[in-house]
């Protein structure tokens, strides 16, 4: 029998999965901060998995992953029902959503905002300032 290094988070029902297979898995149930690391860990597993998935119902599968996560984020952090949803709609209304598929080249800031150059600056692994 083969044993394979896992170490990361996986759906409730997997350990359950393996065991009616004749598997053995060795599990244990996080802790609520080890949590919060764990599915961020998923968050990027699962977003790498639909990035490299090019059928229409593979992509469907990974954001339902990726929501699944987000869910599991949203209240392993306290965060009440609908509230990331209100921001959303909230966000959508001022800053407008992603429908037009608007892509940024370049954003020269105004010497009359220098908060903005500050925010800018403050993010080089984001955005790269041409000298």
């Amino acid at each position: 029998m083969a044993t394979f290094i896992f170490n990361k988070l996986v759906r409730d029902r997997i350990p359950d999965i393996a065991d009616a297979k004749g598997h053995k898995v060795r599990a244990r149930v996080l802790d609520p901060q080890d949590l919060s690391r764990a599915l961020l860990q998923k968050l990027q597993e699962e977003l790498d998995e639909l990035c490299l998935e090019t059928t229409r119902e593979g992509r469907v599968k990974e954001l339902a992953d990726v929501r699944e996560v987000l869910d599991a984020l949203e209240k392993s952090w306290g965060i009440e029902e609908g509230a990331v949803e209100a921001a959303q709609r909230q966000k959508a209304q001022t800053h407008g959503a992603f429908a037009k598929g608007v892509y940024l080249e370049t954003f020269e800031v105004s010497d009359a905002h220098p908060e903005d150059l500050a925010y800018f600056r403050a993010r080089p692994h984001q955005y790269k300032e041409l000298t």
